[in-house]
């Protein structure tokens, strides 16, 4: 079976200089973040099930960022615009139509989705993606590997100095793993054999 952390796994072993797993490096989760050698952002949203990959374009912000990654719009909400559909930049309610406006973030600079085999042929990535499919290893018991079937295409250029966010997550994920291990010795120490 197929879940979102064992396909990490085999994910983790694309050699890039730093990843990260289930963290928040651009305006929302990355269920997969790895920064190349060439000093690119890569991220993988893993997808298990169709609904799963269908669901992904409701996050409507995140697939506007990926579509325009050279600016970020600025929401302004209210009751009708958060009902409303989105389209090339434009808020559509009704027959209201809000321009949307632009503030810098960061986007990566290759987005891919990673799906089991059994999803490939009935999904459509959009034109921005990229796509990893994950499989079992037979040569191997309880193993899944990762094939790259489309290079994801180039967003931008632009390679943002994320050493401080990567040290935050870093610093943050060192503090959880050693109070991880304070808590096991604990448990090992109250067991009697």
């Amino acid at each position: 079976m197929f879940t979102e952390s064992t396909i990490q796994k085999p994910l983790l072993e694309l050699r890039h200089d730093y990843q990260l797993c289930n963290s928040y490096v651009f305006g929302w989760e990355s269920d997969y973040f790895g920064l190349t050698k060439s000093g690119y952002a890569i991220e993988i949203e893993i997808k298990i099930s169709l609904s799963d990959f269908r669901a992904d374009f409701k996050k409507q912000e995140k697939h506007i960022q990926l579509q325009n990654p050279a600016g970020w719009y600025q929401s302004w909400r209210s009751e009708s615009v958060s009902k409303c559909g989105i389209h090339e930049g434009k808020y559509f309610y009704g027959a209201e139509c809000c321009q949307v406006r632009f503030k810098k973030r960061f986007a990566p600079n290759r987005f891919y989705y990673c799906v089991p085999d059994y999803l490939v042929d009935k999904i459509e990535l959009p034109i921005y993606a990229g796509l990893y499919v994950v499989s079992v290893d037979t040569r191997y018991v309880n193993s899944l590997k990762v094939e790259k079937v489309k290079e994801a295409p180039l967003l931008h250029k632009t390679k943002h100095d994320l050493r401080d966010t990567l040290l935050d997550k870093f610093y943050w994920l060192s503090i959880n793993q050693r109070q991880l291990i304070n808590s096991m010795k604990k448990e090992i120490n109250t067991l009697h054999f």
